[in-house]
C-alpha cells in the first residue's frame, strides 16, 4: 500500500473557528477562543494526540504532534474532554456514519481558508502546502499535481529544516498524485528524487516498493525496500501489505495471506488491503473467505466513493461465484 493512502501529507485546512496548522503533523484549532483540553484528533488517516490550548497571539492554536496512522479514518474528529468531571464532547462523527472532510467543512470554505492563511503567511511552505493538500483529498488530482509542483518551484531552495520537511512530503504527495492518474514514471521520479536526498527514507522506500511490486516489477529490489521500512516500523499496516502484496506477487500465497492478515485494521478496514487478501486467499483456493474479503473491499471502497475499483472487485466476485 502507498504510505500516502493512509498517511497523506497532512498540510492542513481551516473553517469557521477551526484552523488546521500546515506542519505535517500539527492542527491548530480555536475553540470559541478558550483554552480546552483536547483528548483526541483525527483527519483523514490521521489520528494522533494534541497539546492543551497555547495562544501564540495570531492563530490561537491547538497542536496536535507526532502523528499516527489510523488507516480507514476519513473523517474530522475532536475529542474535547471538559475541565471539570473530564467529561466528552464529541465534534464530528466517528465509525461507519463519518462523512468525508468535504462533506463536513466544504469543499470551497477549506479551500478559501487555505489559501487566506498561505497570503497571510507568505513566506511559510507549510501554510502553501495547505491548498494542495486540499485538492488531493479533494480527488482534484491534477489541479493538485500542479499546485504540489508550484509549491516545490517557489521553495526549493530554501534550507530551514521546516521547510524541508515540508518539501519531502510534498514529493512524496505528489507521486501518489501521479500515481492515482496513471503517471507511474513521474510517480517513480519523485520517489527517486526523497531518497536521493533521504536514502534512508522508509516512506519512499515503501511507496516505491509498492508501487514496483502493483506493476510486477523489479520485485527483488522492491522486497529489500519493503523489508526495509518494515524492521522500522514492525507494526506498520501500510508496510504490512506492501510486504504481503509483494509475496502475491511472487507466488508465496501462503505469506502473502499471513502478512495481508496482519495488515487489516478490523475496526478500520481499508479497501485495498481487503481487496489484496482476497486475492491471496483466492489463490490458496479459500473462496469463502476471498468472498467475504473481497465483499467488505467493495464496501469500504464505495464509502471512500471509489466506485471503479469496487466494480473490479465485484467482476472478481462473479467470476469466483
Amino acid at each position: 500500500m502507498l504510505f500516502d493512502e493512509v498517511h497523506e501529507a497532512f498540510h492542513g485546512f481551516g473553517f469557521g473557528n477551526v484552523e488546521l496548522d500546515g506542519r505535517l503533523a500539527d492542527i491548530q484549532i480555536d475553540l470559541a477562543g478558550r483554552a480546552a483540553h483536547i483528548a483526541e484528533v483525527r483527519v483523514g488517516h490521521f489520528a494522533g494526540a494534541v497539546d492543551d490550548a497555547a495562544h501564540d497571539g495570531d492563530l490561537h492554536p491547538l497542536e496536535m504532534f507526532r502523528a499516527h496512522l489510523d488507516a480507514g479514518g476519513d473523517g474530522l474528529q475532536v475529542e474535547q474532554g471538559a475541565a471539570a468531571g473530564r467529561a466528552r464532547h464529541i465534534i464530528g462523527l466517528e465509525g461507519p456514519a463519518t462523512r468525508r472532510l468535504q462533506d463536513v467543512v466544504g469543499q470551497a470554505q477549506a479551500l478559501a481558508a487555505a489559501r487566506f492563511a498561505a497570503e497571510k503567511k507568505k513566506d511559510s511552505a507549510r501554510f502553501a502546502s495547505r491548498v494542495p493538500w486540499i485538492l488531493f483529498r479533494a480527488k482534484r488530482y491534477e489541479e493538485a499535481r500542479q499546485a504540489f509542483e508550484k509549491l516545490l518551484a517557489r521553495f526549493g531552495g530554501e534550507q530551514d529544516p521546516e521547510t524541508v520537511a515540508v518539501l519531502r512530503e510534498a514529493r512524496l504527495s505528489v507521486s501518489a498524485v501521479c500515481v492515482a492518474q496513471g503517471r507511474l514514471a513521474e510517480a517513480e521520479e519523485w520517489l527517486q528524487q526523497v531518497l536521493d536526498e533521504y536514502p534512508d527514507d522508509i516512506e519512499a522506500d515503501n511507496d516505491l516498493g509498492f508501487l514496483w511490486a502493483d506493476e510486477n516489477t523489479h520485485l527483488q529490489r522492491a522486497s529489500k525496500m519493503i523489508a526495509v521500512a518494515i524492521a522500522a516500523e514492525p507494526k506498520n499496516r501500510a508496510y504490512r501489505d506492501s510486504l504481503g502484496w509483494i509475496y502475491y506477487r511472487t507466488g508465496r500465497f501462503a505469506e502473502a495471506v499471513v502478512e495481508l492478515e496482519k495488515a487489516v485494521d478490523e475496526k478500520q478496514p481499508d479497501a485495498t488491503v481487503l481487496d489484496h487478501l482476497g486475492d491471496a486467499y483466492e489463490k490458496l483456493g479459500r473462496y469463502d473467505k476471498a468472498l467475504a474479503a473481497w465483499q467488505r473491499a467493495i464496501a469500504a471502497y464505495e464509502k471512500d466513493k471509489e466506485r471503479e475499483k469496487a466494480g473490479k472487485v465485484a467482476e472478481k466476485i462473479k467470476k469466483t461465484r
